[in-house]
């Protein structure tokens, strides 16, 4: 009997790619395995050189242990250096300390894990902040090197963990334009390794591909560095902050295409979205196991549906399919 035509057509590697994922998902299911929920927090700091926090970042952090996420992941600046004149050593320890004190160790201490990805005011890749990038290698390797990195990572820079069936890979990108090729092989490297083990496939990095927010449109990485590899691999979400303003949307709103979720500040200040006036809320985002948003918004940080947000902003398109409205 001769089969329609849609029948004999091959997919598309992307579509063979999310067959696949569906397939593993639907495996993991049935042996009692499941896509880990995380929270997505960035831009914690203050004003250049502050050492501590505003009260809503300890909130925050309060109200994400209380939500109980499997990891979080914060997509930089987590400090507030990169300041001229440069910051002495001491000073940065000290920022380190209370970042340490009010945000890491919290969440270890409930057993949450850590996906750090540095920031601009956290580890600039600019020549003069040379200090700043040695006092973010002292903290991160003065910690216990988390046990689930894959092989290649060059942790705290660039690296790869598994939590269950989710594959998160955290780059970095801190200054505008094309990321380097070691950043970018690796990328590559673990996608082409290991991405079809996992259900769920997160890369993260502190600048957005695409602009959010006014004030910040040049303050992007090159579509043409990571876009092409998170394509060919179907990634499922690029996380990202910077521009301190919230917004999950797809590229023209391809259903099928990679989530760029761009996270809420929680600390100094937040920005209006990309030609409108309107600002964006203070907050963090957790995303739960099947792949729904949820907004946690300052003061009360009480989960909330995200409403107000721009149906478009630029290339893309709100995925409004995923904003939780349980």
């Amino acid at each position: 009997m001769l089969q329609p035509s849609f029948l004999r057509q091959k997919p598309t590697p992307r579509q063979s790619l999310v067959i696949s994922r569906l397939l593993l998902l639907c495996l993991l299911a049935s042996t009692g395995v499941q896509a880990a929920s995380f929270v997505v927090i960035a831009d914690l700091n203050g004003r250049y050189g502050a050492i501590g926090y505003h009260p809503r970042v300890t909130q925050a952090i309060s109200a994400i242990i209380e939500s109980k996420p499997d990891f979080v992941i914060i997509a930089g600046d987590m400090i507030a250096a990169q300041r001229k004149p440069l910051l002495a050593g001491p000073a940065l320890d000290a920022m380190w300390a209370a970042f340490d004190a009010e945000v890491a160790q919290p969440l270890s201490k409930a057993g949450i894990p850590l996906v750090a990805t540095a920031g601009n005011h956290d580890a600039s890749a600019y020549a003069d902040f040379a200090s700043d990038r040695e006092a973010y290698a002292k903290y991160w390797l003065g910690r216990p090197t988390p046990s689930n990195l894959l092989p290649g990572s060059q942790y705290p820079w660039h690296y790869a963990a598994g939590f269950d069936s989710t594959l998160v890979i955290s780059l970095y990108g801190t200054a505008p334009g094309a990321l380097p090729v070691e950043q970018t092989s690796f990328a590559r490297a673990i996608l082409d390794g290991y991405a079809d083990n996992y259900d769920r496939v997160i890369v993260t990095t502190h600048l957005p591909i695409y602009p959010i927010a006014n004030g910040r449109v040049k303050g992007t990485l090159s579509p043409a560095s990571l876009q092409p590899i998170m394509d060919s691999q179907h990634v499922d979400w690029y996380i990202s902050g910077h521009h301190h303003a919230f917004y999950p949307g797809r590229v023209h709103g391809n259903l099928e295409g990679t989530v760029y979720l761009a996270s809420p500040a929680l600390g100094g200040n937040r920005r209006t979205w990309l030609n409108t006036g309107a600002l964006s809320p203070f907050g963090f985002v957790k995303v739960a196991q099947n792949g729904t948003i949820s907004l946690h918004s300052a003061p009360d940080f009480e989960r909330e549906v995200p409403t107000g947000l721009p149906l478009e902003i630029g290339r893309l398109r709100l995925a409004e399919d995923l904003i939780n409205s349980d």
